[in-house]
């Protein structure tokens, strides 16, 4: 085998396997402990960094992690928060599966129960997730390989608030009695000193 390929192996016109092959895998690299894969799309343009590949089995973990991490504010804002630093194939399908099948979210559901306000802004630019990968401890020990925490909210205070009893009708009832204690003024004074 000579190990020359054709000139035009490099184009965009060639759709041999290995053409196909070497493309795929310009994505990946290996961070600097040559262990922890990652995945890095340099096309796109939202997510410019390199995002940690997760292994087949950690998945489920993984999205029970992150979504009990941000309080249980479902599918999309799950699938955000997973798809700014972790990568893998099916990640909205796998997201969408874990929240449909999530015993707090469905119990939420079928109290009626809503977050009036969500304990974490996914959309915030302000918003980061930490993503650490730890060592491979010995073989019959039992870890979780990837460890996520937020940045810049207490996580204590986020399970608190997805955890709460308030919802928007409650909430709606308990602000019209509150009004109906109270008579609105029919006049505004302004003191002035």
């Amino acid at each position: 085998m000579s190990e020359t390929y054709p000139e035009n192996i490099g184009t965009r016109h060639d759709r041999s396997a290995y053409s196909h092959w070497r493309t795929r895998c310009q994505r990946f690299m290996l961070a600097d402990d040559n262990e922890t894969l990652l995945y890095y799309n340099p096309s796109s343009s939202v997510n410019d960094q390199p995002k940690v590949v997760v292994k087949k089995g950690e998945v489920r973990r993984v999205i029970e992690r992150i979504h009990e991490l941000i309080g249980h504010l479902g599918q999309k804002r799950t699938q955000i928060v997973v798809l700014k630093k972790l990568h893998w194939r099916s990640v909205r399908q796998d997201v969408k599966t874990f929240i449909n099948n999530c015993s707090f979210c469905n119990q939420k559901k079928l109290e009626g129960k809503k977050i009036l306000k969500a304990p974490v802004d996914v959309t915030s630019d302000n918003f980061d997730l930490n993503v650490e990968v730890r060592k491979v401890l010995g073989s019959n020990e039992m870890y979780d390989r990837l460890t996520f925490s937020l940045i810049g909210y207490n996580e204590h205070e986020v399970r608190a608030a997805a955890v709460t009893r308030m919802t928007a009708y409650t909430f709606k009832e308990t602000a019209t009695e509150v009004r109906g204690r109270f008579s609105r003024p029919n006049q505004v004074f302004f003191v002035s000193e």
